[in-house]
């Protein structure tokens, strides 16, 4: 298929951006191969981002849509509505605060062009400072997984490892992936559209970087791998293993993932090899296990809990659904 025959849609979302939004936004309207429409879903921005954005649409008649929400949604709530107003073929995630390639949209628009089994392409990127001083890149960066292949089972059972400014995916994946976790925050928008992919057709890897991915302190949640030194990952870590109330927002991801893929399966959407579909859902439903004995564990004194999570360990538990010992220690220390 041509490049020229999709339609491409970007889902951006905004909240108080106005240092970097312009930035994105002509970075993304000065592609070699410009977007077809840009949804601009916003958070309740109470800088000057609506301002800069208006400016900008005004020079683009009819390329931009600006829809501020009323009540505030959160990142993945206020990216399911970006998303949901794209009506093109291909849709790519955008965050205000990054600045893309030129080539970033005509190369991932080639991927699919290849192929009409792939659903979901992702590229690796250019980690950045808040002045946009490079610091590493995104593939290199993840070290426990590897980036430079689509995900297997066995990858996904321990996190999807590609991040929002990463991916364009086909409208197909729409109907799979909205509503986006509708009863937890433990599964970032990106992260569950690209779980769920794996589900409905192929996934591409494009092993060069076609974003600045800005990371400036104060993005959208934490990531130990990514920012900050060992304090700062320190922090980020122990906020996620603290309590019991968090181990049990991740098992309700789970189950959030379990009924969904549950839903799938009844409504008959159309898939290519509805094996996938069946091994992805046996997959989450022994994730889902697994969060629920470790938020069982956590709920107990540290010297009570040593014996269950041993057992989680013996029995390869940790390995296969997590990052093996390191999240063990974790899980048996962090109170």
């Amino acid at each position: 298929m041509s490049q020229d025959k999709f339609k491409v849609s970007v889902a951006m979302c905004t909240y108080n951006g106005a240092a970097f939004v312009e930035a994105q936004l002509e970075s993304i309207l000065s592609q070699t191969r410009c977007p077809d429409e840009i949804i601009i879903s916003d958070d309740g921005s109470t800088d000057v981002t609506i301002e800069i954005v208006n400016k900008i649409a005004a020079k683009y008649p009819g390329k931009i849509q600006i829809v501020k929400n009323r009540r505030s949604r959160g990142s993945g709530g206020n990216f399911e509505n970006a998303i949901s107003l794209t009506s093109g073929d291909i849709i790519f995630l955008a965050d205000f605060d990054d600045v893309w390639f030129p080539d970033k949209v005509s190369t991932m628009i080639e991927a699919f062009a290849r192929s009409p089994e792939v659903v979901l392409v992702y590229s690796d990127a250019v980690l950045t400072d808040r002045e946009l001083n490079p610091t590493g890149t995104m593939f290199d960066r993840r070290k426990a997984a590897n980036l430079r292949k689509p995900p297997d089972l066995g990858e996904l059972s321990r996190g999807v490892a590609f991040n929002g400014p990463m991916i364009a995916f086909h409208s197909r994946l729409k109907p799979f992936v909205i509503p986006i976790s509708p009863l937890s925050m433990q599964w970032a928008h990106d992260h569950w559209i690209g779980f769920i992919a794996y589900a409905v057709g192929e996934m591409a890897v494009i092993d060069r970087p076609l974003v600045y991915y800005r990371r400036h302190g104060e993005n959208e949640g934490g990531d130990a791998e990514l920012d900050g030194g060992l304090q700062y990952q320190w922090r980020v870590v122990k906020k996620k293993h603290s309590s019991s109330k968090a181990y049990g927002e991740k098992r309700r991801g789970w189950e959030d993932m379990v009924s969904r893929l549950r839903q799938i399966k009844e409504r008959e959407l159309p898939l290519r090899q509805p094996s996938k579909l069946d091994d992805l859902l046996r997959l989450s439903e022994r994730c889902l296990n697994f969060a629920s004995a470790r938020q069982s564990q956590k709920a107990r004194s540290l010297l009570a809990r040593a014996p269950g999570t041993l057992r989680l360990l013996v029995t390869g538990d940790y390995h296969r659904y997590a990052r093996g010992f390191k999240t063990f220690i974790q899980d048996l220390i962090i109170p």
